[in-house]
């Protein structure tokens, strides 16, 4: 799973040192920084199970049955650097799966959380942390749905690293692509799991494609 998780990492920095790039090749002006502003996002991830499982079981990758929703605001440190914070509130979705290795259906784990996160911003990277509070989820395994209740869930505490990027500036704000890659250092479940004299719990990783809008909160322009 150590591939897993690195796999991930390395899709999120190739892809935003990509962009980065084709900012720079088309005159992106890195010495502006983008104005306060606050808005929108809608992304979808995928994700796994980045904890060891029990033998007889592997993970597997899961797919979102639902849009991440977030609100988003973005503090600049100062006009001629771009740094500042990015501040996140948002509906978020933990999607991952299970199998057992003898066959059968797949169990396909999909959770929700509240998320609130604080990033820092480098020049279109990011990096941070994220305290999620379970919501709730589900359990899907062949046409069977199961309904996860909170109360057995813990709140998740992640580290995020990825990419924020201006897809289109006008005079009311700006159009972001936003990539995040999240690894959860706490476990799911408010209690370690016990199977086979095994004492176990889940960690997600997931990667998350997103878009949305940020309005600008001050008449200081960034770069176009």
């Amino acid at each position: 799973m150590n591939k897993v998780i690195c796999t991930l990492t390395l899709l999120v920095v190739m892809t935003s040192f990509s962009m980065a790039q084709r900012y720079g090749d088309d005159g992106y002006n890195f010495k502006r920084n983008d104005p306060m502003g606050a808005g929108l996002y809608l992304g979808y991830k995928m994700g796994v199970n980045a904890a060891k499982v029990p033998n007889g079981i592997e993970n597997g990758l899961g797919l979102a049955k639902m849009i991440d929703i977030g609100l988003e605001g973005y503090l600049p440190f100062d006009p001629a650097s771009r740094m500042g914070l990015l501040f996140q509130l948002a509906y978020a979705n933990y999607p991952y799966e299970t199998s057992d290795v003898a066959g059968g259906d797949p169990r396909e784990n999909n959770f929700t959380n509240i998320d609130l996160g604080v990033q820092f911003f480098i020049s279109g990277f990011t990096v941070g942390v994220i305290a999620g509070f379970p919501a709730g989820g589900t359990l899907d395994v062949g046409d069977q749905s199961y309904d996860i209740n909170s109360d057995g869930l813990a709140t998740l505490f992640s580290l995020a690293l990825g990419g924020h990027f201006n897809l289109l500036k006008t005079d009311m704000g700006r159009m972001i692509l936003k990539i995040q890659g999240t690894y959860a250092v706490t476990g799911q479940l408010a209690s370690d799991y016990n199977a086979d004299n095994t004492s176990f719990n889940y960690h997600p990783a997931s990667l998350m494609f997103g878009l949305g809008w940020i309005f600008d909160l001050e008449n200081k322009k960034g770069p176009r």
